[in-house]
């Protein structure tokens, strides 16, 4: 009877980590990996990695820069996840870039030598602006802190 007690308490431990929805796992839910290896143009002399939206994600390894192409309709907000997978050191500069389509215009978040670790909520760092225009709008994340992330976009209608 001792061991089934056992065998049932470590089967139900399991499963509530499995519903944790503060966990790796529940960020990915329903996304697909893309490696983000292409090199698609994007503005005069800058180039994507790759196409994310609301199904995928990317890997990162921080400190560095990656540039990928988002498409969405116009009058929407475009937010940034990033969930730190390891946290090395915060660093003291994260500058993200959301250009129009075309790079007409751009909006930037800066995080102006914030501990981003110690702001994250459940271990995601979130940023969000708002775009005018509707196509592939470029952002552009550049980050001196020293961490992996799993990064994904989520397009957020008006009035959501």
């Amino acid at each position: 009877m001792t061991k089934i007690v056992t065998l049932l308490s470590v089967l139900f431990l399991i499963a509530i980590s499995g519903c944790d929805p503060t966990s790796e796992a529940a960020f990915l839910q329903g996304r697909g990996y893309n490696p983000c290896i292409e090199v698609i143009p994007a503005c005069p002399g800058q180039f994507a990695a790759c196409m994310l939206d609301d199904d995928n994600y990317t890997y990162v390894d921080f400190p560095g820069s990656i540039l990928f192409i988002t498409n969405a309709d116009k009058e929407v907000e475009i937010e940034v996840l990033m969930y730190l997978t390891q946290q090395e050191d915060a660093g003291t500069s994260t500058i993200i870039y959301w250009n129009e389509p075309g790079c007409s215009d751009v909006y930037t978040y800066d995080s102006a030598g914030r501990n981003l670790f110690a702001e994250a909520d459940d271990h995601i760092i979130r940023e969000r602006k708002k775009i005018y225009k509707g196509g592939g709008h470029l952002i552009e994340i550049n980050s001196d802190m020293q961490a992996y992330v799993d990064l994904a976009v989520r397009i957020i209608e008006p009035g959501s």
